[in-house]
């Protein structure tokens, strides 16, 4: 029988570069104002329901002012303060019962929050996700569907509950961008996308919403290719406001203009019929945390694999956006090193990247040397020295001695100590070197502690410690071991 664990690991097997999620990012539509001419307002420019009474309900103003929102909207920006007060929120500022906080439901907190996040809003969506933490992630709806009477609360008094992909959002809409990672947000996410009702009359919007803000649209419109359809459905059919469809349909083809052009994998069916009967909030509180924090790391690598490709790639940003890109997200120097390195940066490049964005060489140089755990050098026309230590460099220069890495040389005999480097002085003399990856020209020297190289026309010499290399030709030398 397959277990809990096992189909999780088979979760993330079924994954690779492009599948991943993509980083959050607020900003993709520019100066877009969305046309939301038609849209029924009260006499605050607040977004209402006009019923066939006339009556304007402002029973969805809040989800309503923030989908507004999340499509660009000046106006509905500048109303988003008015739904939120020291961590509660309500559907209407002024409309009863909608006032009342307690019959504010999870729907409402998710196109509302998504609308501030785009709006640049995060003290709100602070101030929400810390009482709704305090709250065990449980929303504010005490009340039974009836709302405004004491009589109808509910017994017990908890509100909707926030599953993982629920709470990976709000954390992100909230200004945590490296939530996106979480492993427990996103195979909720997974499993809640390709579970989804797929007729064109079920309300995706929310899920849509989500899967924007937490990287996964690229799934989302796979298993929900009728997206435009449920959305003007739901807009223009049953709720009379047109443009808040189109106006969606726009935002999601930006977006996923982001994504890199490749097919994203479904579950397998058996695996995905296993995920669905899941309570993930309890099987993620009782995985063993060894095995927990092992698909924890399996999933950050792959992510961070994933980001950098799309950075890079995807994006266009070069090496340096990438990593000032990594560097909001929270993303370590170690992490970013490696990322890089795994969708094949050059080693100065990504070097040459992290001191850009200011991380300091003392984390940089270690961080380097494990994301190539041996950087193959070329020694060519250098006299007697000693390697020791792979930083990428070039010399050709005689007697010196050289501790840093990348750096210039033109003058013999000298001491180096910092860092990018080329040495070009003199082709014969004794040297030494502390350091890795570089050209020499020349005869006799020893390399220490070295890892894959190539010899090119070397005279004898002795190469102490290194890994796998070449020596072209193998004229009379001794390689130990």
């Amino acid at each position: 029988m397959t277990t809990v664990l096992e189909a999780i690991t088979g979760f993330l097997d079924t994954l690779g570069i492009g599948t991943l999620p993509i980083p959050p990012m607020s900003n993709t539509l520019d100066a877009h104002v969305p046309d939301l001419k038609g849209v029924p307002r009260d006499g605050d420019g607040i977004i209402c329901q006009l019923e066939s009474t006339g009556k304007l309900d402002g029973g969805d103003s809040a989800h309503r002012a923030g989908v507004a929102a999340f499509c660009n909207s000046p106006a509905d920006t500048a109303l988003l303060p008015k739904f939120e007060t020291g961590g509660l929120m309500v559907r209407h500022p002024t409309q009863q019962p909608w006032n009342d906080w307690r019959n504010c439901s999870r729907d409402q907190l998710k196109g509302y929050t998504a609308g501030c996040w785009r709006a640049g809003r995060i003290d709100i969506n602070e101030r929400l996700l810390h009482a709704h933490a305090a709250r065990s992630f449980t929303c504010q709806n005490i009340q039974e569907d009836e709302p405004g009477k004491p009589s109808k609360i509910k017994k017990p008094p908890i509100g909707d509950v926030l599953l993982p992909d629920d709470v990976m959002c709000l954390r992100i809409t909230a200004g945590e961008n490296s939530a996106f990672l979480d492993l427990a947000g996103q195979l909720s996410l997974h499993i809640a996308i390709e579970t989804a009702d797929r007729d064109a009359k079920t309300d995706n919007n929310n899920l849509m919403l989500e899967s924007i803000i937490c990287g996964r649209l690229n799934l989302f419109v796979k298993v929900h290719s009728n997206y435009e359809d449920f959305l003007r459905y739901y807009w223009t059919d049953q709720r009379g406001q047109a443009r808040m469809a189109e106006e969606l349909i726009w935002v999601v083809k930006q977006e996923l203009k982001r994504y890199p052009t490749l097919d994203v994998p479904l579950l397998p069916a058996n695996l995905l019929k296993l995920l669905r009967g899941i309570d993930l909030g309890a099987e993620f509180k009782n995985l063993d945390p060894a095995h927990h924090a092992q698909l924890a790391t399996r999933f950050l690598e792959a992510s961070l694999k994933d980001a950098a490709n799309t950075f890079v790639v995807s994006m266009k940003l070069g090496v340096e956006g990438a990593v000032n890109e990594f560097k909001k997200l929270g993303a370590g120097v170690d992490q970013i090193a490696k990322a890089l390195a795994n969708v094949n940066q050059t080693p100065n490049a990504i070097r040459a990247g992290l001191a850009a964005c200011g991380f300091p060489a003392s984390l940089i140089a270690p961080a380097m040397q494990a994301a190539f755990p041996g950087i193959p050098h070329v020694d060519t026309f250098v006299a007697p020295h000693a390697d020791v230590v792979a930083i990428p460099h070039t010399d050709v220069a005689p007697v010196h001695q050289d501790v840093g890495a990348i750096h210039a040389d033109a003058r013999t005999p000298h001491t180096d100590q910092t860092g990018p480097h080329a040495d070009r002085s003199g082709p014969f003399g004794a040297h030494f070197d502390v350091g890795g990856p570089h050209a020499d020209v020349g005869g006799i020297h020893t390399d220490m502690l070295t890892t894959p190289h190539v010899d090119v026309k070397i005279s004898p010499h002795v190469d102490a410690g290194p890994t796998v290399h070449v020596d072209t030709p193998p004229v009379g030398h001794v390689d130990t071991p």
